[in-house]
């Protein structure tokens, strides 16, 4: 059964929010939900989220799910369809992901009613977190070595689907105990575009793929690095517009 929510600026149907508890087993919380956020910004690396429960006690203990943090979050999202004046149609797109679970905030709003606020952030990111690299790096691009710490220390199951290529042909690095993360900060904040020596900024940044082209079988994230160069040249997804009178 679905759920309807609020996803400003426009409604969506919430079609699964599980919660895995430590046996595997999905808990189904759409019922419980009071709203939902999920965010993705090319300045940021992963996609991060909140989703906020009203919880009568015992409930979800009564499902076998006692909340610690590290569960896994199982999100599909769908934009209602919209028509215009003109009778034309736009279907809804799907969101869809699974996330980690790694902060919880409880509020008591009532005797027997507390408000749950639960952070939830990609899996690569808890990864990136509790890994390390310390490792030479033979001369190559530094656009290689992103591709290459992504294949080797942060990819699960999600493509780096987008590599825009920078200048260095012989560039060396030893990488001094960093997580993956940093180490790809590191090397994006001191890359120049192959395409425009101008471009020094780039940007690796996980992405949902809205282009209705990915097998349900496989993740709709994606991740990305681009220059911003590159990203200005792209064809807007939308624009707003803004008047005063």
């Amino acid at each position: 059964m679905s759920s309807d929510f609020d996803n400003s600026p426009g409604l969506g149907i919430l079609d699964q929010l599980d919660i895995v508890n430590v046996d595997g087993v999905p808990v189904d919380v759409r019922n419980l939900v009071i709203e939902l956020t999920i965010t993705e910004n090319v300045y940021d690396t992963f996609v991060v989220g909140t989703v906020t429960l009203s919880v009568v006690d015992g409930t979800l203990e009564s499902e076998g799910l006692i909340l610690g943090g590290q569960e896994t979050l199982r999100i599909k999202v769908r934009s209602s369809t919209s028509f215009s004046d003109d009778t034309g149609k736009e279907e809804g797109k799907d969101i869809r992901g699974e996330f980690t679970i790694y902060a919880m905030k409880k509020t008591r709003e009532e005797p027997n009613v507390s408000t749950i606020a639960l952070q939830f952030v990609s899996m690569e990111a808890i990864k990136s977190n509790y890994l390390k690299i310390s490792k030479w790096f033979a001369p190559q691009k530094r656009s290689e070595m992103v591709s290459k710490i992504y294949e080797d220390y942060l990819k699960n199951d999600k493509e780096l689907v987008e590599v825009d290529s920078t200048t260095d042909s012989n560039f060396t690095f030893v990488c001094p105990n960093w997580s993956p993360g940093y180490a790809i900060s590191w090397l994006r904040t001191s890359s120049t575009s192959s395409e425009d020596d101008s471009c020094k900024h780039f940007v690796f940044y996980e992405s949902f793929n809205t282009k209705g082209d990915t097998p349900r079988t496989k993740p709709m994230l994606e991740y990305k690095f681009k220059s911003i160069s590159k990203l200005h040249k792209q064809t807007p997804v939308m624009t707003y517009k803004f008047e005063t009178h």
